[in-house]
């Protein structure tokens, strides 16, 4: 039930990254929907896909404390994933 309702967010969310009405990059519209992806990609265990939304609200707002923290994560996370990988 919980994988499916974070496809149902993503499917949202996704319809709300792509939106660009009259070319505006209001919030609901920028890093706000990359940012939930992330979160949605995360807990369904999607790191690669977590960590581009991630990068994407990055660029939005490079400031942003938890932004960084989540790269970061996901980095160590896809890090060890790949040395796991090449040791295959």
């Amino acid at each position: 039930m919980e994988r499916e309702r974070f496809a149902q967010a993503i499917f949202w969310y996704s319809l709300a990254a792509d939106y660009k009405p009259n070319g505006e990059e209001s919030v609901q519209y920028s890093w706000l929907p990359h940012m939930q992806l992330g979160l949605c990609f995360f807990r369904i265990g999607d790191y690669e896909r977590s960590y581009r939304h991630n990068r994407i609200a990055h660029r939005y707002i490079p400031d942003d404390e938890g932004i960084v923290q989540n790269l970061k994560l996901l980095e160590s996370i896809l890090g060890a994933s790949n040395t796991r990988n090449q040791l295959s």
